[in-house]
């Protein structure tokens, strides 16, 4: 069985606070997932990664479901508008495209995936 490989990447956008959304994902798997601080606007932030968006708190066969997008749109400061790009693939049997939007208001999604 192959493994799916997954990338992810999110525009420079403004949370709330920072640190409350620092904090809220100390149990996220965020695997090899980073998030990069704005140097001159601390609540400013973008997401990226050599991993898929993360969706899972806990650690090895012990976890449980977490809804980062959610997650995102409760913390996303007003008027801030994110986009975050995933793409991946399986031995190229399949490749997977698909970007959210997300405001403090909706998501958005749009999946460009070939299988």
């Amino acid at each position: 069985m192959a493994d799916y490989i997954g990338m992810c990447r999110s525009t420079w956008f403004r949370v709330k606070d920072y640190d409350k959304f620092m904090e809220g994902l100390e149990d996220v798997l965020m695997e090899d997932v980073g998030i990069d601080r704005n140097e001159r606007d601390e609540n400013k932030i973008t997401i990226y990664g050599y991993s898929p968006i993360p969706h899972n708190i806990g650690n090895g066969e012990d976890y449980e479901e977490f809804e980062f997008l959610e997650y995102i749109q409760k913390h996303i400061a007003e008027g801030e508008k994110v986009r975050i790009t995933e793409i991946g693939y399986e031995k190229l049997r399949y490749l997977t495209a698909v970007a959210y939007d997300i405001t403090s208001n909706e998501i958005k999604t749009v999946d460009a995936s070939v299988y």
